[in-house]
């Protein structure tokens, strides 16, 4: 897992006000949509399309700590060969980020104050002999030897005992202290795990990273645990709040760059998007509902192969504590995806998915955010009177500010009484109408029952109407159906602000 930062020449993360930026709690922004909370996800989708195209094993991407940072996954693969993919995928990231006029920072502290989590490089792996049975007493003796050889591992980890990685270590509080070795579910705030050397530093910024693992590799043979595909969706695609929750991430879920950029950026973008797509590489956007049970979030897996149901896709996790789902950074705060709903996805288009997913605790039990099991469950009960729904969802589009498109800002300006925004036609009443468009288009791509849309009674508000849906798919598409216009609706850097439906 490799972390950074994107900033502008002026060393300023893309998407901050200046470096004196005031920055939202950290769980805001961790697997964010919308442009309020999210910056250069233009870079990441083509990084992610580039490394997919170069042979690449890219596991996933997803939004980081704060605005402008992101994460990536490489693997699994065994010995050196992870070290390789790893050092390839950082050079395409450094040419994308070219493209797109940015730079990468992979420092582990790039301000010197507690506000800013630095960007972080993880190891997970795994031997043939831990991940068979009784592989758990094996890592606990594993971990004894680990233990002793604590100072050697230290040693060929940070060899150079660079300033950015001490500083990090001093001023993070995500990150443990310097010389202890943590075992079992560690001391971090942030993804606990079974098995952690979580001494020193979480810096992969040298290949020195290669040395620490020759190092271990010498006391424990170890290699990458292969991908897990096992599923356990639960309950077929059903019920009103997973298809009201899609539709809001493809509002949200925007990779239009700012407009002043947005021409060229965008011819930017297309050339990576274009790219031939291996066969063994298909992109799984994982969507779910967050713990403010108003905004959605979202994960992406690599795949190798195209799920064609539901039922294909695997059970991923997330670390419930940044999405406002979980109190402490624990080891309960591992939650479960577990998908529900497939669609196509009219982003990276192709093969590609959405899979939309209801929330898991670690004991497997529904999060108590998870509205969509319940209803999914008095759905089962109503079943013989064939319920079926149709739901209308308002929005208003506005800047990042705030600020409605097309309102004016001077005080002596106002706007015209509502009579003649309500399905109005022309420059003069209209503002955002591509943003709608987008969005219709994009559900239908997608496999959502869209029954139409309009303008709404003030300017740059919109409505847009689902199907009547049996109950089996209502919750699906509804969801799914925001979900697009969350992504499509951001165009020039707004937002999209949605009132009660």
């Amino acid at each position: 897992m490799q972390e950074y930062v994107l900033l502008g020449r002026d060393g300023v993360p893309i998407g901050w006000s200046g470096k004196d930026h005031v920055l939202k709690r950290c769980q805001t922004y961790f697997y964010a949509v919308g442009a309020e909370n999210i910056a250069g996800r233009q870079v990441a989708d083509a990084h992610a399309k580039a490394c997919a195209y170069a042979g690449v094993k890219f596991h996933g991407t997803n939004a980081e700590a704060t605005i402008s940072q992101w994460e990536y996954q490489i693997g699994p693969l065994p010995g050196v060969e992870a070290g390789d993919h790893l050092w390839i995928s950082r050079y395409i990231l450094q040419r994308v980020a070219e493209d797109f006029d940015v730079v990468v920072s992979f420092e582990p502290c790039p301000f010197r104050n507690n506000q800013v989590p630095g960007s972080a490089g993880h190891i997970n792996f795994s031997t043939k002999v831990s991940r068979g049975e009784g592989g758990l007493e094996w890592i606990m003796e594993a971990l004894e030897k680990l233990k002793l050889k604590n100072d050697q591992h230290l040693a060929a980890y940070d060899p150079r005992k660079s300033e950015p990685n001490q500083q990090r270590l001093k001023v993070d509080a995500l990150a443990t202290p310097t010389r202890e070795f943590v075992s079992g579910f560690n001391k971090m705030l942030f993804s606990p795990g079974h098995l952690s050397n979580a001494a020193g530093v979480n810096n992969c910024k040298r290949r020195d990273c290669r040395s620490t693992t020759f190092v271990t590799c010498s006391t424990i043979s170890l290699y990458l645990s292969p991908t897990d595909r096992s599923s356990a969706a639960v309950g077929p695609s059903s019920t009103v709040h997973a298809y009201l929750d899609c539709s809001r991430w493809l509002l949200l879920h925007s990779r239009d760059p700012p407009a002043e950029m947005a021409e060229s950026r965008e011819s930017v973008l297309r050339r990576y998007l274009d790219l031939e797509q291996p066969d063994d590489a298909v992109f799984c956007t994982y969507v779910f509902v967050d713990g403010t049970l108003e905004k959605v979030r979202s994960k992406i897996k690599t795949l190798d192969f195209e799920p064609k149901r539901v039922e294909d896709c695997p059970v991923w996790t997330f670390c419930a504590l940044g999405s406002y789902q979980w109190p402490d950074g624990g080891p309960k705060s591992e939650a479960y995806l577990v998908p529900v709903a497939l669609f196509r996805d009219p982003f990276f288009g192709g093969r590609n998915k959405i899979v939309l997913c209801e929330v898991l605790q670690h004991d497997r039990k529904p999060m108590k955010t998870n509205t969509r099991r319940s209803c999914y469950q008095a759905m089962q009960k109503a079943a013989d009177q064939e319920p079926w729904f149709g739901i209308e969802q308002e929005y208003v589009l506005t800047e990042k500010d705030g600020q409605p498109l097309g309102w004016p800002r001077h005080p002596s300006q106002t706007i015209k009484p509502l009579g003649p925004y309500l399905y109005g036609v022309g420059a003069d009443v209209v503002e955002g109408r591509y943003v709608s468009d987008a969005h219709y288009k994009a559900c239908t791509y997608a496999g959502v029952k869209m029954a139409g849309t309009n303008c709404e009674g003030i300017l740059s508000q919109y409505g847009c109407g689902d199907s009547s849906i049996r109950q089996h798919r209502l919750q699906c598409d509804c969801g799914h159906s925001r979900i697009r216009l969350l992504a499509v609706g951001v165009p020039g850097g707004s937002s999209a602000r949605r009132g009660g439906g």
